[in-house]
């Protein structure tokens, strides 16, 4: 079962901001510079920084697959074994460690000994039950 990351208005400014802010010092870089080195160069620059963030905006997803929880953000991705799961926390906001999510709301996942995670699936509930109905020993807490 696949879930759509939810998107945060705030990462969406951001997005917005940062590819204005790409496209200004382009075309300033057109209009400045007689050099073609430096116009390809900033332009490449430019280019790759909006696939990225294109890639993630539209590629961040999560999901169950028999025992994995496989999560996917732009080039980054990886899995967690459903059954390492110790613990969800619901409605939580996590700004260090590994954070494959677009919103702020949240969920902090717990596994193995020490690891965690950051997600925000927009069927947040479902999300949890499907997680629950492989694992049930998941602790799960509200914030």
């Amino acid at each position: 079962m696949i879930f759509k990351s939810r998107i945060g208005f705030f990462y969406l400014i951001v997005v917005i901001l940062a590819m204005l802010l790409l496209a200004v010092s382009s075309i300033s870089s057109f209009n400045v510079s007689n050099n073609n080195f430096s116009i390809i160069v900033a332009s490449i620059i430019s280019v790759t920084i909006t696939i990225l963030l294109l890639s993630i905006t539209f590629n961040t997803k999560y999901t169950i697959q028999k025992e994995l929880l496989k999560y996917r953000s732009g080039p980054f991705f990886g899995n967690i074994n459903i059954a390492d799961i110790k613990e969800l926390k619901l409605n939580t906001t996590k700004y260090i460690g590994l954070k494959i999510a677009l919103a702020t709301k949240g969920i902090t996942i717990k596994y193995n000994k020490w690891d965690e995670i950051y997600i925000s699936p927009k069927e947040e509930e479902l999300f949890v039950q499907e997680l629950a109905k492989i694992n049930p020993n998941i602790i799960i807490t509200h914030n």
